[in-house]
């Protein structure tokens, strides 16, 4: 017989379920629905409709506020209202079911959700800004016209005081990333942000080490991504709860209290990205298109796995990231001997084919033991000898095959063994696996 327990989780299981498969395969979007769900957050708050300034995708919601001035450099967070909420529901959940069974089916509710699948957008365009950032010399130009032009159509109200920097009309072509950054964080309300990196999400273990017991692990709290921006899956999450009290465990909740917990959850299900403040409202589009292999990772051969308007895209291989010519340039044996980035290389290595690699290099086969095989061939990026162990994953494929690939290991290896040692900065005599994967 089926207790009220299980019938709970069995449904919270697919509330979860349908939730994580929108934030992972995409939503509808609709701006309008957007705009109503903040105005319903700023008048929940007893404040006027803000103005709302739409960016095209992450990367411009990164820097464009700093490009205006003018609004209250507060910021308001959607999460500390969530937590208000979350902690008055787990207290009406204590007097209706007692606080050992709330305790517990929180700590069910938490197991449910894959935090770190659904955060790999957010994680994944986080890294993205970062490494543009540090790999350029100067701000990508196209990016930056799609700011300035974002920032310059914006519709302000006529008697506002939010107005677009007259400093950054005045930016030029060749803007560097000096001269973007002065003039986005002299104004960047992001700044002087303090985010708990130990537990940015505000969760606390609420009592679920009980009876004794120590639970399973849960997977640990993430980073936030962009600076300030809050992201639909981490609000959605924040939610999680209190919309599965309210359908499946018959939790009441009246007058203000209903509307904030409608208001809120209907905002995590029509956002993107967002950033409120007292006088105005950063939002940020959804991607254009999203694109996945097989096993869920981003992945796409000749174009963004990730793209955004404005040319914010993002090019990844099998969740890996790389520049747009790994996916998109010719693959000759040339490119691939000169490619210094590992990465990059096994990724070159896979599209070009790896026996049709090894043929055409004219590698020479030097040892073989039950590690590996162990090539030479000449052609590394300054002409020096390159040296490559190949060995079979002892995990097969859902197809049930053995992949096979290859660790570029330094020249003067003489083994295999000794090449897979190195990789786990090993001696040959100290690398003796129990169970390799």
């Amino acid at each position: 017989m089926v207790t009220e327990l299980e019938r709970v989780l069995a449904h919270s299981r697919e509330f979860v379920d349908d939730m994580v498969s929108e934030e992972l395969n995409g939503k509808p979007f609709s701006k309008s629905a957007v705009e109503e769900s903040i105005t319903a957050f700023y008048a929940m708050q007893k404040h006027v409709r803000p103005q709302i300034i739409w960016f095209q995708n992450p990367w411009q919601l990164h820097y464009g506020p700093g490009l205006f001035e003018g609004y209250k450099r507060k910021q308001i967070r959607i999460d500390s209202f969530i937590t208000e909420l979350t902690n008055t529901t787990r207290s009406l959940l204590e007097e209706q079911m007692g606080k050992r069974e709330t305790a517990y089916i929180l700590a069910s509710i938490q197991a449910l959700m894959p935090a770190r699948s659904l955060s790999t957008l957010s994680r994944t365009v986080d890294r993205e800004i970062e490494l543009l950032n540090r790999q350029q010399d100067h701000a990508p130009l196209e990016l930056c016209r799609g700011l300035f032009k974002t920032c310059g159509d914006a519709k302000l109200t006529p008697n506002s005081k939010l107005r677009y920097m007259r400093e950054a009309e005045r930016l030029d072509r060749n803007i560097g990333w000096y001269q973007l950054h002065h003039v986005t964080n002299m104004e960047s309300p992001w700044e002087h942000l303090i985010v708990d990196s130990q537990n940015p999400f505000g969760v606390s273990n609420l009592g679920w080490d009980f009876w004794g017991e120590r639970r399973a692990p849960q997977e640990p709290p993430l980073h936030l991504p962009t600076p300030g921006a809050e992201w639909s899956h981490f609000l959605r999450m924040r939610t999680a709860s209190i919309s599965i009290a309210q359908r499946f465990i018959g939790l009441k909740l009246i007058d203000e209290l209903a509307e904030a917990a409608f208001v809120l959850q209907t905002l995590g299900e029509n956002v993107h990205s967002i950033a409120c403040f007292h006088d105005v409202c950063f939002v940020s589009e959804p991607p254009i298109s999203i694109n996945r292999d097989e096993d869920g990772r981003f992945h796409r051969l000749g174009g963004p796995a990730i793209e955004y308007a404005g040319n914010f895209n993002i090019y990844c291989w099998r969740d890996t990231r790389v520049t747009s010519d790994a996916l998109t340039g010719e693959v000759t044996v040339d490119r691939i001997q000169k490619e210094n980035n590992i990465e990059v290389m096994r990724i070159l290595l896979e599209r070009y084919g790896i026996e049709e690699f090894l043929r055409d290099s004219q590698a020479q086969h030097v040892q073989e033991d039950e590690t590996g095989a162990l090539y030479k061939l000449r052609g590394g990026p300054w002409g020096d000898s390159i040296a490559l162990v190949g060995v079979v994953n002892s995990t097969a494929e859902p197809d049930g095959t053995f992949k096979r690939y290859f660790l570029r290991v330094p020249p003067d290896t003489t083994s295999a063994r000794e090449g897979v040692a190195w990789t786990f900065q090993l001696s040959t005599d100290e690398y003796s696996p129990l169970i390799e994967s």
